[in-house]
Parts: structure tokens; C-alpha cells; sequence
């Protein structure tokens, strides 16, 4: 008798994202692992997004629908999606409703979470843009070559590693430590991802590409790219800020002083190259908020 796969319960946060969502979903149907649920949560779309993903769970029946009117953030979406997850689900994945997957992810990471044993896995990932298909800068920071069952307190290069959708998050972990997406604000994601990377026992890191992680270029961009909005700059300070604490509380000093470094030579250094493009008020807030 063929033993059963276990289940990877996917979470697909979109909003207005008709022009991308038809093919990210398809990226995640056709995965060359098939044993998925995948929950799709509409916030608040005005465009056709919700009529594709209702098309899909037609054609689909691993694919479901919740629809909210206006959650206000991805970290809302996510969180509604983790809610209605099977209870039999062994494995956590989220697909921002714009980007696709390498057709073997979800094969790739899950293989290596069972050979050793990790609380989760970060694949590669490649961005794509204007000028086609290129190796995300972060994530290349992050990830070098195989690591299995690491650590960032000993990988402290892992602190690049701060999105959630290039993992396989094993569901007990997640749930003994209760981890939670915060709401209502923007740069959600690297407060869990690194949440993540300084609880779990082990981790591993994989070379493979496994997610494609698309530049919007229309409309000014997605809104985490819209770093001349002084809201933008405000959630990722309030972002890095928890992500101090957090450190500070459950690791080691070494990696605080990880962080802060990261901190300030990507985080904070991208928004000096828009200096030119603000306000004398956004200006003096940003001198106000970074030195504290």
C-alpha cells in the first residue's frame, strides 16, 4: 500500500492583481507535487481578480475562495487563509497573487525538509522585470550554495532571507509557537519570516530557484515599492523596530548587532536614494524616526 503524501496547505493573499493572478495560479496547479490545498483570499479586489480565482475553484477542487471587503493589508489575508486551513495539513507555503512558482517547489523543499528533519526551507529566487529575468539581489545575499539544518544565529546572512513565499514552513512548528502575520500595515513579512528564522531548531537553505517574484512596473509600482510614500518608510521602521526586540529577546547579541547592520545598509539606505524625490516634511520625518 502506498503510503499517503502528506498535504501542503498554500495561502494565495491577492488584490487587484487580474493581470498576474491567472498565471500564478496556473504555477501552483501545476506543481510537480500535487497533494495541495490551496486557500485563495480576495481583499477587497475591484477588477476581475475574484471571477478568475472563482474559475479556478471549478476547475480545481483543491483551490477555494474567501472574500473580505477591505482586510487593508496582506498580513490580514494571510492570516484569514492560515484560519481556514485542513487540519491534516503538515506543511505551510503563501504565493503573493502576482508572482509563480518554479514547477518543482514544492518537491524540492519538501524533499529537504524530510531528510532532515528542519522547521523550514528557503528556496532561491529570481525577480521578474522589465529587463527579463534576473537573480533577486536579497535573496542572493541570503542564500549561497546548500546549507541543511542551519541557523541563522550561525548563517546571520540568513537576516537577507526575509520573505515568506520562497519557504515550506513545517505546521507544527508554526503552530507551537503560535506565529502570526501583524495587520494592518506593510513589511508584514519580514517581521515572520525572521520570527521564523531565530525560533526554529534547524533550517534548511536550497540553491534552486523556486519562486519568481515579479516587479509591478504600472501605476508607480506595488506599494512596497512606493518608498517616496512616508507610510511606507514608517511601517518598516515600526517593522524593524519589533524585529530588534524580538532579537533582543530570544537571541544572541551577536545577531542583534546582525540585524541592526542589515538594517541600516539595506533597509534604511533604500529609501536615502529617493531623498531627492520627497518633501522637506517627509525629509525632517525621516531624520526624526531614524535617530529616534
Amino acid at each position: 500500500m502506498t503510503e499517503k503524501r502528506p498535504l501542503i496547505s498554500v495561502v494565495v493573499p491577492f488584490h487587484n492583481n487580474e493581470p498576474d493572478l491567472a498565471a500564478c495560479l496556473d504555477s501552483i496547479a501545476t506543481q510537480s507535487y500535487d497533494r495541495l490545498e490551496v486557500i485563495m483570499v480576495d481583499d477587497g479586489s475591484t477588477d476581475g481578480g475574484a471571477a478568475i480565482a472563482k474559475s479556478m475553484t471549478v476547475a480545481d477542487p483543491r483551490f477555494r475562495l474567501l472574500q473580505f471587503t477591505d482586510g487593508g493589508s496582506p498580513g490580514f489575508s494571510r492570516n484569514r487563509g492560515l484560519e481556514a486551513i485542513s487540519a491534516d495539513a503538515e506543511y505551510l507555503a503563501f504565493v503573493d497573487g502576482d508572482d509563480v512558482l518554479a514547477a518543482n517547489a514544492y518537491d524540492l523543499m519538501l524533499n529537504s525538509l524530510q531528510e532532515t528533519g528542519s522547521d523550514l526551507v528557503s528556496g532561491q529566487v529570481d525577480r521578474i522585470g522589465p529587463k527579463g529575468i534576473n537573480q533577486s539581489v536579497l535573496h542572493a545575499i541570503a542564500i549561497k550554495g546548500s546549507q541543511k539544518a542551519t541557523h541563522v544565529a550561525k548563517t546571520p546572512r540568513l537576516l537577507y532571507d526575509v520573505s515568506v513565499w520562497n519557504k515550506l514552513f513545517r505546521r507544527s512548528f508554526w503552530d507551537t509557537h503560535r506565529l502570526r502575520f501583524p495587520e494592518g500595515m506593510l513589511w508584514e513579512d519580514i517581521q515572520l519570516a525572521t520570527q521564523a528564522h531565530v525560533l526554529a531548531k534547524k533550517v534548511d537553505v536550497i540553491p534552486e530557484v523556486v519562486y519568481y517574484w515579479r516587479e509591478r512596473v504600472g501605476g508607480g509600482g506595488s506599494i512596497t515599492q512606493r518608498r517616496t510614500d512616508i507610510g511606507n518608510f514608517r511601517d518598516r521602521v515600526t517593522a524593524l523596530t519589533a524585529i530588534d526586540q524580538f532579537i533582543a529577546s530570544y537571541g544572541p547579541a551577536t545577531l542583534l548587532r546582525a540585524h541592526q547592520h542589515k538594517a541600516l545598509k539595506n533597509d534604511l539606505w533604500l529609501y536615502v536614494g529617493d531623498m531627492n524625490k520627497v518633501s522637506q516634511a517627509y525629509r525632517a520625518e525621516f531624520c526624526m524616526l531614524v535617530t529616534g
